[in-house]
């Protein structure tokens, strides 16, 4: 006689699932296009937020419930103020539109997410440059293999919520396209459920940063070149300068600040900023030891004022090759108000 299979004893299947990710910027309201769309066939909407207590839970689920204003709504969760206009624009899209809301990202006071901020602010510059450069490849490849980890930890939460409360869904999540393995990451959890379907809704616009496309090459487990280095360096270093704050108040979006830089930054040869980083490092040492430069750590933090300096003094390098700093689009009275 056939023995019947142990049926008792195996894991039970999750229902069949369908997972729309959708990779958008995150830094404005209009970033926002598409989940409007999507959210009319989901049972479930999964936000990058690193928000993840109950009461956020409660506030989000109020505003798909149309019982939460979205800017109300925004003041509650308390976010930074640089993501505060993006999240509007997301919850006046949830708003009223009774899908159920998880959040599945790490919170903002997880240890991965502390090294990541921690990561995001290293010091990497050194009085040589091939130290420079070896210690920005080194402060990125930590930060991918950061944010590999986040992604572990979201596919995690989500599959720990799904099978707290087991039902066929259709799921929406919204990250920023440098998440992209995380699709294959979800797809190789397929042997958890029924039937698993994930699809894919990526804003295709070209990089906004070199270190986009570094990170991208990390990822892809390529080598990075180093002209790749050279012009993430001269990227950062006009970042973590003045002139970062000038763009900031001619553009409302941050991703065009950031491709205003990153085109700035394609006008330079790699000779160029080699001489460009030595000539820096030699004024800072000579402002330092004439004690008009405040020393911060080990390496030269400040180093990125004396290169906004060299770009936009008069005669400088931007002066040189055309580059003019877009003035301001708004009278500083008149900022950018991410609630409006």
């Amino acid at each position: 006689m056939p023995k019947k299979p142990d049926t008792e004893h195996q894991p039970q299947l999750l229902p069949p699932t369908k997972v729309v990710v959708m990779f958008r910027p995150h830094a404005t309201q209009e970033h926002v296009d598409g989940l409007e769309q999507h959210l009319q066939s989901a049972t479930l909407f999964v936000p990058e937020m690193n928000i993840s207590t109950a009461e956020s839970i409660q506030v989000l689920e109020r505003v798909s419930a149309g019982e939460q204003h979205p800017v109300m709504a925004v003041a509650m969760l308390g976010v930074a103020d640089t993501m505060r206009g993006h999240l509007l624009g997301v919850l006046q899209v949830l708003h009223n539109s009774q899908v159920k809301v998880a959040l599945a990202d790490i919170t903002a006071e997880d240890s991965l997410n502390i090294a990541l901020e921690a990561s995001e602010h290293q010091n990497i510059y050194a009085a040589e440059l091939e130290q420079t450069l070896q210690n920005l490849l080194e402060n990125l490849q930590n930060y991918h293999q950061l944010q590999s980890e986040r992604e572990d930890r979201i596919v995690e939460n989500l599959l720990q919520q799904l099978q707290a409360n087991p039902q066929e869904q259709t799921i929406v999540m919204t990250l920023g396209s440098m998440h992209a393995p995380i699709v294959e990451k979800l797809r190789q959890q397929a042997g958890q459920f029924a039937e698993l379907t994930v699809e894919v809704d990526a804003d295709n616009s070209p990089e906004s940063s070199y270190q986009h496309q570094v990170l991208k090459q990390i990822a892809n487990g390529e080598k990075v070149p180093q002209e790749s280095l050279l012009r993430t360096l001269l990227e950062k270093l006009i970042t973590d300068s003045a002139i970062r704050g000038q763009l900031d108040q001619a553009f409302t979006d941050p991703i065009e600040a950031e491709r205003w830089i990153k085109d700035a930054v394609a006008q330079f040869t790699v000779d160029e900023i080699r001489d460009l980083y030595s000539t820096s490092v030699t004024s800072y040492t000579a402002k330092e030891q004439a004690g008009e430069m405040i020393v911060v750590g080990k390496f030269f933090s400040m180093l990125s004022m004396v290169v906004g300096d060299a770009l936009t003094q008069s005669g400088g390098l931007f002066e040189q090759k055309g580059i003019a700093i877009p003035k301001p689009s708004i009278d500083e009275d008149e900022m950018y108000d991410p609630y409006v």
